[in-house]
Parts: structure tokens; sequence; C-alpha cells
């Protein structure tokens, strides 16, 4: 079992106390801090986050694949009207299927391996997939980047998109509830 984007500061405040914020993170711009525990072999797919991110790892290894945000037509972004997570590519890239994808193939990963004590920045809209090398455990600080970032077309069309999916299943939600009258 993993313990995914846990949020330190809401769910674990004492914790909160013990977890120091890199010093190029403005806080008043911070995001959320989250906590990820997990085995060896997890994997997050390859995805995108609009914020920027710093992951630090605290125990174990990961393994993190980046790519550009300029690559992002060679990594097959999901459509924006998918059920599926927000911001992610459709290619497996360790068995990509590039008879369904073939400009993966021209696509340019850059790898790394965090250990134990160290960090990594990880700008908005740079895509990247984790591997779980050992059991893991890691913090990481998500922070809105400047105004004038959100005007990229990356950005753009990815905040219009999660909005609309925020939006979308709070609609679905609200469909679905019997009327209040027939609520216990």
């Amino acid at each position: 079992k993993c313990l995914e984007a846990f949020p330190i500061r809401e769910k674990l405040p004492a914790l909160w106390e013990d977890v120091h914020l890199p010093s190029y993170v403005p806080e008043k711009n911070l995001f959320t801090s989250t906590l990820w525990v997990g085995p060896r072999g997890t994997t997050t797919s390859l995805h995108y986050d609009v914020p920027h991110n710093t992951l630090v790892q605290v125990m174990g290894r990961k393994q993190i694949t980046l790519f550009a945000p300029a690559e992002r037509r060679n990594l097959y972004p999901i459509s924006w009207r998918s059920p599926d997570f927000p911001l992610s590519s459709s290619v497996n890239i360790t068995a990509p299927d590039l008879a369904r994808f073939p400009r993966f193939a021209r696509a340019t990963p850059h790898k790394t391996i965090l250990h134990p004590g160290d960090g990594l920045f990880l700008p908005g809209c740079w895509w990247h997939e984790v591997h779980n090398l050992d059991v893991t455990a890691a913090v990481n600080f998500w922070w809105r980047p400047p105004f004038k970032a959100w005007a990229r077309p990356p950005v753009f069309y990815a905040t219009v998109r999660g909005v609309a999916i925020h939006v979308l299943k709070g609609w679905r939600t609200r469909r679905k509830r019997p009327p209040a009258e027939n609520r216990a």
C-alpha cells in the first residue's frame, strides 16, 4: 500500500513543525506540501503539474524521468475530455507502443536517481515519471509560479482543463444526489 499526496500541514501538523521549506520557495505562494510513502516498484506514470514542485527524498531511492514542456506533442497528452488523471500522457514510457505513439521515439528523456537527502526542482509543466527503486518516503512542496507563467499555452490549457474537470465532477455528483426531501 502507498500513502500518496498526504497533506502534511493539514493532516500531520506535529510533523509539519519538522519540515523546512526550501529557502527559494515563497511561503505566501506555497500551494501544499505532501508526504509520499510507497513500496519498491511503485510508479507514478508520466504527467506534469502546473505549480512548481520540489521533491525531497527522505528514505530510499526514486528514479525520475523528465521531459521538457516542449516535448508535449511527442508525449501524447490525454484528451482534455478524458476522465483519467488530468495532465498525463497516454504513453507507457517503460514499454512504449511506437505503432500507436510514433513521435515518442523523438522525445528526449532526462533521468536521475534521488537518494535520501536529495531534492529535485520540477518547474511547472515539466513532464515526469517517478519510480520507487526501494521502499521510499519523500516530501514535496508545490508553489504557484509567477503570474506571467500562467499565460504560457500549456499552463493556460492545463488550468482551464483542471477547472472544467472539477466543475463537471461536482455537477455529476450533485446530479446523482436524491432530492433533499428523499435524503435521510
